[in-house]
């Protein structure tokens, strides 16, 4: 873990740089706004603490800067300040704040925090449903396992930092107009190669060369045509950058072709569902 300390007074700089080393940081260091922003956008660090008067800019244009980065716009930011301008600060995307002059105990608990949110954790998500009928059809074991897949693939599409958009909303399927819950995930990679599109749901097709089976996408697949749904894809390309979209239409209970109501399918009403991504 690495975080970047940017402050131009040295001696202060240096108190901070030997607490992150005792905290098990790797340190960068800076001086200057622009000094900040290059080494954020080479060494994409865990976090950075970020001095609110600098020789060649505010801290605060900094932060911008950074935020508005598609690079960087995820590193956690904890601003140095010398007074309590702390709402001002949350609006342009700062995360915490260290009042200056502050003691060693509270530059210890700004880096405390730095640490523990540079840990990796597991996120989950409950969908709790009471109406069987309102759920897609036969939410399996099986069908978490699609999203988890989905979102493992944006997570390793942006090695250096991005965005990811889990989205949930009520739809429609386009032929056959049965209602549905369609789910997209998105991410703001390298995009899809053309050349690389009409395979990515082919068994042992990878484009993660000696890390990946090829086989994620193929059984993911499967398993929603299993339950009468569809998945697909758009990538897009364009000087902004890239964006690449999977979208997931799974039908309600009462929905499916086959006539199968909610008592068939595979849920219950007495328990909710759990999804966990």
């Amino acid at each position: 873990m690495e975080v970047l300390i940017v402050e131009d007074d040295q001696h202060y700089a240096r108190v901070i740089a030997d607490l992150s080393h005792d905290k098990g940081f790797k340190v960068l260091a800076a001086m200057t706004g622009a000094e900040a922003l290059a080494l954020a956008r080479e060494y994409n660090p865990s976090a950075i603490s970020l001095d609110v008067f600098l020789p060649d800019m505010l801290g605060w244009t900094v932060l911008n800067h950074l935020k508005q980065d598609s690079r960087t716009r995820h590193i956690p930011v904890q601003m140095l300040t010398l007074n309590d301008d702390h709402r001002h600060g949350l609006s342009r995307g700062a995360f915490a704040f260290v009042t200056k002059p502050t003691s060693t105990e509270g530059l210890e608990a700004a880096l405390t925090r730095f640490h523990d949110l540079s840990m990796p954790r597991r996120k989950r998500l409950l969908v709790v449903e009471d109406n069987p009928a309102d759920l897609p059809a036969r939410i399996s074991r099986r069908t978490p396992q699609v999203f988890l897949n989905l979102i493992g693939n944006a997570i390793q599409a942006m090695p250096s930092g991005g965005t990811l958009r889990l989205r949930v909303a009520e739809a429609a399927d386009l032929e056959t107009q049965r209602r549905g819950i369609a789910i997209s995930v998105t991410d703001t990679g390298g995009g899809i190669r053309r050349e690389d599109a009409k395979h990515l749901f082919q068994p042992f097709f990878t484009t993660k060369s000696a890390t990946g089976t090829g086989l994620g996408l193929w059984i993911s697949k499967g398993t929603i045509q299993k339950y009468e749904g569809t998945i697909g894809f758009r990538s897009f390309h364009s000087r902004a950058g890239a964006c690449t979209c999977f979208r997931v239409f799974l039908p309600l209970a009462g929905e499916m072709a086959g006539g199968e109501t909610a008592k068939d399918a595979d849920v219950s009403s007495r328990a909710p569902v759990r999804a966990i991504a």
